[in-house]
């Protein structure tokens, strides 16, 4: 197993507790091993296959998911059975909800939410509302 979880006091909007990401030393990213990640609210949330991430304050809940390659990190929230797929990276305060889906190599950022369905699935996709954030070359 690439992460345990550990209580959290945060709730959802509503009211399911949070489980606070601890990074095991099975995890891919050497130095995380033994460091707190983001919030989900169930094991599905956040595969233990591939190299994803959910980091700093970013929370998955509902039926959400994140997969594969995929990085979540920031204050963003990725929720009602959306998905996060490949390489995308969805950060700083974004929201994804709704059904939609951030695949190939897409990068939501900012304040953006992304609802209704939507799909983005694109190689080098940017939406961001602020500055660019490469998470992969920038922090890590």
């Amino acid at each position: 197993m690439k992460y345990t979880l550990e209580p959290n006091d945060k709730t959802t909007p509503s009211g399911k507790p949070l489980w606070r990401i601890k990074y095991t030393h099975h995890c891919e990213h050497t130095h995380l091993r033994n460091k707190y990640g983001g919030l989900i609210e169930k094991p599905y949330n956040l595969s233990q296959f591939g190299k994803c991430l959910i980091l700093d304050e970013a929370i998955a809940m509902d039926d959400s998911r994140v997969d594969e390659d995929a990085i979540v990190s920031g204050e963003s929230v990725i929720a009602m059975q959306s998905r996060i797929l490949s390489h995308a990276q969805v950060f700083d305060q974004a929201r994804i909800l709704d059904y939609s889906i951030i695949g190939g190599w897409a990068r939501i950022g900012g304040t953006v939410s992304v609802t209704g369905n939507s799909i983005i699935n694109r190689y080098e996709m940017r939406v961001c509302s602020e500055k660019f954030h490469n998470y992969h070359t920038d922090s890590l």
